[in-house]
């Protein structure tokens, strides 16, 4: 079984990926949280916020492979 952190950042490259040029992949992810939380679905509302935080991550703050999971490379 794979480490909850490196599934996030899995996760959020594929946001990424998928919403190309269009949109914004942290906005995507914070409304997916938004939709689970109105749900009550509190742990996955609680994945996706860190999805997004991650995401903002992958597209500001990290400007080396090394600070991303071994795992991803």
């Amino acid at each position: 079984m794979e480490a909850p952190e490196v599934e996030i950042y899995r996760e959020a490259m594929r946001v990424i990926q998928s919403c190309g040029q269009d949109s914004n992949p942290k906005e995507v992810a914070f409304a997916r949280c938004s939709e689970c939380h109105a749900r009550g679905e509190m742990e996955e509302a609680t994945r996706w916020a860190n999805i997004a935080n991650a995401i903002d991550l992958l597209l500001t703050d990290i400007h080396d492979r090394m600070h991303i999971p071994t795992v991803l490379h």
